[in-house]
């Protein structure tokens, strides 16, 4: 009686379907173990690593915890700080500023002749002094015992 049928029932299967699905089943079955060795391996892959997880977090709050903590003690130095840095930009965004090469340039040329020039002078009366000691000790020699007070100190002559 094939194809013979009640409507709104589903038919049966043939023998043939029935063997098929037996050996699908056998098959599957077969497989089963394996299959369930491998999702243990995976549910403790994934166990470990929502522990390694949760210390990362762990960690990562205490960085937090630490951070804030810094910025809580630097805040108000940091704040304090502001009119200070506010003062010093209004310094250097001053048009004094930008002129201040030219004044340190003309600084420099009047200030570079007045110090050769005293330098100059320096070593000039250096080797005047040294020709004043030069000579007197030659008038020393000259005058043994001449210019000299009774205490032995040297008398100076004004004429």
């Amino acid at each position: 009686m094939t194809g013979w049928q009640i409507p709104g029932v589903p038919g049966v299967p043939s023998m043939a379907d029935v063997l098929r699905l037996m050996q699908i089943q056998a098959e599957v079955m077969k497989d089963l173990p394996e299959t369930i060795s491998e999702l243990s391996k995976a549910v403790r892959g994934l166990a470990e690593t929502a522990e390694a997880t949760k210390e990362t977090v762990a960690a990562a709050n205490r960085v937090v915890k630490r951070m804030e903590a810094l910025i809580d003690e630097l805040e108000d130095p940091v704040r304090g700080l502001r009119s200070g840095i506010d003062g010093v930009s209004r310094v250097l965004d001053a048009p004094v500023l930008q002129r201040l090469p030219s004044i340190v340039e003309s600084v420099e040329s009047t200030l570079v002749p007045i110090t050769r020039s005293a330098e100059r002078t320096r070593s000039r009366l250096a080797s005047v002094g040294q020709r004043r000691r030069r000579a007197v000790a030659r008038l020393r020699k000259l005058a043994p015992g001449r210019g000299r007070d009774k205490d032995g100190a040297a008398e100076t002559q004004r004429t």
